[in-house]
């Protein structure tokens, strides 16, 4: 008698594990992942971190970080220094880039680099 009693407890305590197990895979299985990940987004991101670098070595002026933007994205590129819009874009996907530059008396530049593309 005592061996059934045993018996049904470890049944289910067993039965109580599967069910957690099993809930914890559906719970698993419903958290949203992202789909398009693909290399386009990567490089974006990399020529943007790439400019505020060389931004910051050069101190450029305004109209210099406009021609650099123009230059490598094509005029698909939002520039924005301190809240004040350099440039505009348009587009269907979008990816930011912020930064703060110290320009030659150690003044703090915020700049966001917004790239547009397909």
């Amino acid at each position: 008698m005592q061996n059934r009693k045993k018996l049904n407890k470890g049944f289910v305590f067993t039965f109580e594990a599967i069910l957690a197990l099993l809930l914890f895979v559906l719970i698993l299985f419903t958290i949203p992942t992202q789909i398009n990940t693909n290399l386009k987004e990567l490089l974006i991101t990399e020529q943007a971190n790439d400019l505020l670098r060389v931004w910051s070595q050069t101190y450029p002026t305004e109209s210099q970080m406009i021609f650099d933007t123009k230059l490598i994205f094509e005029n698909k590129a939002s520039v924005i220094i301190n809240n004040k819009e350099l440039t505009t874009c348009t587009g269907k996907n979008k990816i930011a880039t912020e930064g703060t530059l110290l320009n030659n008396f150690l003044l703090e530049n915020r700049i966001t680099i917004i790239v547009c593309y397909e």
